[in-house]
């Protein structure tokens, strides 16, 4: 995880450098998450399959103009990721379990930009890396109780904290600065931290937000 993180500083130091014509932009927006189960059970439960749950997202972008059409982006996100686990309990039915992961994310885009009408169009493609800060976990019903609903990479751990994945969304930004977008994550990372499982994040979000760069900047580019 260290090596990860200090690669992406490393990355984004060169690019974004004095002479660089950066950019910023906060943007905050709701997810629409899931978490992908194979093979995962439990001491008297066994099926378990996901469904979505709601959350937040909210963060910073930093843009780096690489030419007319194409900038290079890195941002921090607080998001609230997770799903809804059910879990088909023996002596008491399916179960389910709201499952809420709290992450810190970084990712790393290339933004294709392309003006139309009294705005821009924004293609957006690259990565992410994440690590979880916290979970919660509370079964629905008293009947199932596992003591590792938890986060962590031992045996009494259900999930494991470091997460990365391909990011890509597309929007369109008012040539004022305001902007919508919308957005998918698809995790790569197997999260699981029992033997044999596999746990993915997946994750639909709108988002939206204002970008500002330099007055001399946007005369010159008249875009993103």
């Amino acid at each position: 995880m260290r090596k990860l993180f200090l690669s992406i500083v490393l990355f984004t130091s060169l690019c974004f450098n004095a002479n660089a014509k950066i950019g910023f932009a906060p943007e905050m927006g709701l997810n629409i998450s899931n978490l992908s189960f194979s093979n995962v059970s439990f001491s008297n439960a066994a099926n378990v399959t996901g469904y979505v749950k709601a959350g937040l997202r909210l963060g910073l972008n930093f843009d780096r103009q690489l030419n007319e059409d194409l900038s290079l982006q890195f941002g921090t996100f607080f998001s609230q990721l997770g799903g809804r686990m059910n879990a088909n309990v023996v002596f008491v039915g399916p179960v389910m379990v709201p499952i809420s992961l709290y992450y810190a994310q970084v990712p790393i885009t290339c933004v294709y930009h392309r003006t139309l009408g009294p705005g821009t169009m924004l293609f957006s493609a690259g990565l992410y890396a994440g690590y979880a800060l916290g979970m919660t976990a509370t079964p629905a019903d008293t009947g199932f109780h596992p003591d590792n609903l938890n986060l962590g990479s031992d045996s009494k751990s259900l999930i494991q904290s470091l997460d990365y994945g391909l990011h890509v969304s597309a929007g369109y930004q008012l040539h004022q600065g305001f902007f919508a977008k919308l957005n998918y994550d698809l995790g790569l990372a197997n999260l699981a931290a029992q033997n044999n499982a596999t746990i993915h994040n997946r994750a639909f979000y709108f988002s939206i937000g204002w970008f500002y760069r330099s007055t001399k900047v946007k005369v010159e580019n008249k875009a993103y």
